[in-house]
């Protein structure tokens, strides 16, 4: 049975698998303003947008010290610091898959892949491929083959599905599942606010964009095992009919039966604060996992600590509950991990120790 041998996380609260978990485990937040883009504030006014942003100035020694001794002499506000300027492109994407991608090689103990290892790239739809692909390639990896699975929040989980399907074909010796996004960046503001998707004084309920990369090592054995997964696809996502939830919860009971589950795992999701999401959740979980008996089971989600991840959301959920399997902090012995993506595309993961 294939499993998780080495996972690889940056995040705003955590530039490091250990460091992310432990702070989500802990509850720790890291929301702040970004500049870029600007959003009316209460009287108006054009503020920056609150968001999850992913310090990398400390992958370079730490912050710049800014002084502003006239600002404050003028009774004026100082200016965001430079590393809150977010710039278009796929420079932050590069830089943070770089980082979680060594450290899950570096906790598989595999530097460098074997050439019959396949590359699965979890990005947001029309996302280039092309810099993310060149990360892998500079450890020296060469791999077999490379697969960009798109679809947004879905995507890791998808990938997931499709490396178990690799490996029980041995169509492959083992699998990297890479996942990055950053939706903080000015051009994914902009689409989420014409979308009516990011959070301001007038949309006080909508979701705060963050960003984030994962990875995760996948062997045909050893790790945490990974029970089961299941695909699906909501027809009516990105359109005015209603979500009736038909593809998430066909997504929950392939996992659901693949993994012979008969008490509610844990669950961790990509619920963001957006009311769609958590009724298309709701509706799913009760016609599947919310039938199962019910122990001491939870629902988790990093949204209100990180903010929504996007694409990379799935593979830091993975990434998470491997962590609490393994250090005894998860309040059941499985966890299911699902994710939907704003268009068709939903998945999930059961995973045990």
């Amino acid at each position: 049975m294939s499993g998780i041998i080495g996972t690889g996380v940056v995040t705003p609260v955590g530039l490091s698998a250990l460091a992310s978990c432990a702070a989500l485990r802990a509850g720790i937040a890291r929301i702040q303003e970004v500049a870029g883009y600007t959003v009316p504030g209460p009287m108006g006014e054009p503020i920056e947008p609150v968001a999850g942003r992913v310090p990398l100035e400390w992958m370079d020694g730490g912050p710049k010290l800014e002084e502003w001794p006239g600002h404050e002499k003028a009774k004026l506000a100082t200016p965001l610091p430079e590393a809150c300027w977010i710039a278009d492109g796929s420079d932050r994407l590069v830089r943070m898959a770089a980082v979680a991608l060594e450290e899950a090689l570096d906790e598989a103990r595999m530097p460098k892949p074997p050439g019959t290892w396949v590359l699965l790239l979890a990005l947001a739809d029309g996302e280039p491929s092309a810099p993310i692909v060149e990360v892998a390639r500079r450890t020296g990896w060469n791999p077999q083959a490379v697969e960009v699975i798109p679809g947004g929040r879905a995507s890791a989980l998808a990938a997931v599905h499709r490396a178990r399907k690799l490996l029980d074909e041995r169509r492959a010796d083992g699998v990297v599942v890479l996942a990055v996004d950053s939706l903080i960046r000015p051009s994914a503001l902009q689409a989420l606010d014409a979308a009516g998707r990011l959070r301001s004084e007038a949309r006080p309920t909508a979701p705060h964009p963050g960003e984030g990369a994962a990875a995760l090592v996948i062997a045909p054995s050893g790790g945490c095992r990974i029970l089961s997964s299941g695909v699906g696809e909501e027809l009516t996502a990105g359109t005015e009919d209603p979500n009736p939830a038909t593809g998430l919860t066909a997504a929950l009971r392939e996992a659901q039966k693949g993994a012979d589950l008969d008490h509610r795992p844990l669950c961790i999701g990509d619920l963001n604060g957006d009311r769609y999401r958590s009724t298309e959740w709701a509706m799913a979980q009760m016609r599947t996992v919310g039938a199962l008996q019910h122990g001491d089971a939870d629902d988790w989600t990093t949204a209100d600590l990180i903010g929504d991840t996007g694409a990379a959301s799935g593979a830091i959920h993975l990434a998470w509950a491997v962590d609490a399997i393994r250090r005894g902090y998860s309040p059941q012995p499985r966890v299911l991990v699902w994710g939907a993506s704003d268009l068709r595309p939903r998945a999930a993961v059961v995973l045990e120790g």
